[in-house]
């Protein structure tokens, strides 16, 4: 996905397009965002097993998670921009909105078994640490 994504990021700058409009802004932006990510694992705080996370890991994780999702967030809008720059005829836009629909449901669906996982795997060190 993020070999698309730097693709579709050059091409843009290979059309000499100036990045006025908002689609160029907020392309600019997901894509460095969307850099950050391999960056930003390169500095993850070591987790060593057994022990209970630093301050410093959960810090790391939270900014992770939160530019992880704004840099798809950003990406899904951008898409929906470039469809308006682009006047697509309506299949064109009837076909993407189904596809992020269903995306943004799958999204949901997997944030909901990640929590439910998590929140498991606590509770059962909660009850082996009380036996």
């Amino acid at each position: 996905g993020l070999c698309l994504a730097v693709a579709g990021f050059i091409l843009g700058f290979l059309n000499r397009s100036q990045p006025v409009f908002p689609h160029a802004l907020i392309g600019i932006i997901a894509m460095g965002l969307a850099l950050w990510q391999p960056i930003n694992a390169l500095y993850r705080p070591d987790h060593k097993k057994g022990e209970k996370d630093s301050i410093l890991r959960w810090i790391w994780y939270f900014i992770h998670m939160v530019t992880g999702r704004f840099a798809l967030l950003l990406g899904l809008v951008n898409i929906c921009l470039g469809l308006f720059l682009i006047i697509s005829p309506s299949p064109v836009w009837i076909t993407w909105y189904i596809l992020l629909s269903l995306y943004i449901v799958f999204l949901i669906v997997m944030e909901i078994i990640y929590w439910i996982r998590r929140f498991r795997s606590n509770s059962d060190e909660k009850l082996e640490k009380k036996e």
